[in-house]
C-alpha cells in the first residue's frame, strides 16, 4: 500500500479440500487513474512439485555430504581455475589448513612452483581428454611448511546440463609408506654393497632349495 512492488514471496496456501500447496506470490499496487492506491494486484504460481523435488535433492545432497565428510580419504572439489570449492575434514587434516582458509584458495598454495606446473598439466589433460587420472603422486606443502606425499585421483565435475564446471578428487597421505619403502631400498642397497664386496660367499635359498641370490665371491670359490 506504500506503492512498492513485492516479488517472489513464497507462501503456503491451504486449499478448500484441506491440502496445502506452495506458491510464489508477486504483488503490485492497484492504482486509480489519479495515482491513488486503492488495492493490490496479486499473482500466484504453484511451485508445489518443484519444492518436492528441491526437498528431495537437499535430502540427497545432505546424505552425500555426510558420506563425503566421513571418508577415510581426503576429498576435494575445485573450479576450472583450480580454486578449492569444497574440502572434507580429512583433506583439511592432510593439508593442515582450516576449511575456511582452503575454500576459495588456489591449489598453488599447497605445492611448489615446479609441482604446480606438473599438477596443472595433469588437470588440463583430464579436462581436455575427458578421462580421469588415477593414483598419481605429488608432494604437498602443509601449512607448517612440512612436506607430505599424496596419492591422488582426479575426475571431471559436471553440472545438471552435462557442462564441465570443475574437478573433484580423492587424496591419500602416503608419506609414511614412502619413508618405509625408502628405508627398505636403503637396507637392500647396504646388503648389496656388503655382499658384493665380501670375500665370504653370501647366498639365499627358497623353500624349493633353489638359490635366490649368490654373491660374486662364489666365482673365487668355484
Amino acid at each position: 500500500m506504500k506503492g512498492e512492488n513485492y516479488w517472489d514471496y513464497e507462501k503456503n496456501i491451504k486449499l478448500r479440500d484441506g491440502t496445502t500447496i506452495t506458491c510464489i506470490m508477486n504483488a503490485i499496487p492497484y492504482k486509480e487513474n489519479n495515482g491513488e492506491i486503492i488495492g493490490i494486484i496479486e499473482n500466484y504460481t504453484d511451485i508445489t512439485d518443484r519444492k518436492i523435488v528441491e526437498d528431495k535433492l537437499k535430502e540427497s545432497e545432505a546424505k552425500y555430504r555426510d558420506m563425503i565428510e566421513n571418508l577415510m580419504e581426503g576429498y576435494y572439489e575445485a573450479d576450472l581455475k583450480g580454486n578449492f570449492t569444497f574440502c572434507n575434514k580429512r583433506m583439511c587434516e592432510y593439508l593442515g589448513y582450516p576449511r575456511e582458509e582452503l575454500i576459495g584458495a588456489n591449489f598453488r598454495i599447497i605445492v611448489s612452483q615446479e609441482n604446480a606446473k606438473n599438477i596443472y598439466n595433469t588437470f588440463k589433460a583430464v579436462y581436455k581428454k575427458n578421462v580421469p587420472r588415477y593414483l598419481f603422486d605429488f608432494e604437498i606443502i602443509k601449512s607448517d611448511g612440512s612436506i607430505a606425499i599424496v596419492e591422488n585421483s582426479v575426475f571431471l565435475k559436471y553440472n545438471s546440463h552435462g557442462k564441465r564446471i570443475g574437478l573433484y578428487g580423492l587424496a591419500r597421505d602416503i608419506t609414511e609408506k614412502r619413508k618405509a619403502e625408502q628405508k627398505v631400498e636403503e637396507s637392500e642397497e647396504r646388503f648389496r654393497l656388503i655382499s658384493e664386496n665380501s670375500k665370504e660367499v653370501i647366498w639365499t635359498m627358497n623353500l624349493d632349495l633353489k638359490f635366490d641370490y649368490v654373491s660374486p665371491a662364489i666365482e673365487q670359490l668355484i
